[in-house]
């Protein structure tokens, strides 16, 4: 407790900390629950990989058209792996010029 003399002035004075006093805890427990969330998500992401036993990603391809063998290859740029092979489809076998 305060040692202040009452005053109106020191009464609106401890009025006003108490409310930026509370104010500051919302801010913090705000702050605090966006951390958990985070964790959470974190969490149940890392599971669901775990269960699922892979986890997707993007990776940029560039697609290499094979017309003796009659397939397209999906090769990754920033390695040369392949990442899939499909047969042509329609349309695949017409020749394309850069």
């Amino acid at each position: 407790m305060s040692s202040r003399k009452y005053t109106p002035k020191s009464l609106a004075e401890s009025h006003s900390d108490l409310a930026i006093t509370e104010d500051e805890k919302r801010a913090s427990m705000s702050n605090f629950k966006d951390k958990i969330d985070r964790i959470k998500l974190s969490i149940s992401t890392l599971s669901r990989n775990y269960r699922d036993g892979f986890e997707m990603r993007d990776y940029a391809c560039v697609v290499v058209y094979d017309y003796k063998k009659r397939e397209k290859r999906f090769k990754r740029t920033d390695n040369g792996e392949i990442v899939e092979r499909r047969p042509f489809g329609p349309g695949d076998d017409q020749r394309r010029f850069l």
